[in-house]
């Protein structure tokens, strides 16, 4: 899952362009019309990581992570996740966060690569909303003495500050977020989980 980080001509434009990388599927903003351009059983080249293009669909979805309200529609949501549903049931993908996988949670291929990963469709796309669309909304499955927590933000309250939306360090606007920050102790008075291969705060959708 992609934003495009541009507008659907552009997109049109680049996705041509043989000298530049490739996916399968955009899927426009106003009313999610999608348009195919890489057969789903071929390789396309969108997630910088290699296994991850030989065993993925890429789908593009027209927009700006810092402009959810202007750029992540209902039309398109739901046209995404039609095209999904058919495509796990086509191609046995479970759908869950293991294989429904944002750009922002591939793994860069090596430690050196990981700075410079990508960050769409980013904090501000829906996860909880998308899960219930696909008929599999997001629930706790673990027994009450498990080691596994699940943590089910509500979107529009769910409000972290995020910076370097139109200017680096800068706060971006307040909204409704489907990432949670992760702290090491039990409180947001405690220091922040960092990323080994950033050597940053790392949050997690």
């Amino acid at each position: 899952m992609h934003d495009t980080e541009g507008a659907w001509e552009g997109v049109l434009d680049l996705v041509q362009d043989p000298t530049y990388v490739s996916w399968q599927y955009s899927l426009r903003s106003t009313d999610g019309h999608i348009a195919q351009h890489v057969k789903a059983k071929d390789v396309a080249w969108h997630a910088g990581n290699w296994y991850v293009n030989a065993t993925s669909i890429g789908l593009e979805h027209e927009g700006f992570l810092a402009s959810p309200d202007s750029w992540y529609t209902e039309a398109m949501y739901r046209s995404s996740a039609r095209l999904v549903t058919y495509l796990a049931k086509k191609y046995g993908i479970p759908l869950d966060r293991q294989h429904i996988l944002g750009h922002d949670t591939v793994p860069g291929p090596t430690a050196a690569t990981v700075p410079g990963m990508h960050t769409d469709p980013g904090p501000y796309w829906d996860w909880r909303h998308y899960f219930e669309l696909l008929g599999r909304p997001f629930r706790a499955t673990a027994g009450k003495n498990a080691g596994v927590v699940t943590i089910l933000p509500h979107y529009s309250a769910n409000r972290p500050v995020y910076t370097d939306c139109t200017a680096k360090g800068e706060p971006c606007a307040a909204h409704g977020s489907s990432a949670v920050r992760l702290y090491s102790d039990h409180d947001e008075n405690s220091a922040l989980i960092t990323d080994a291969g950033l050597g940053t705060v790392r949050r997690r959708a």
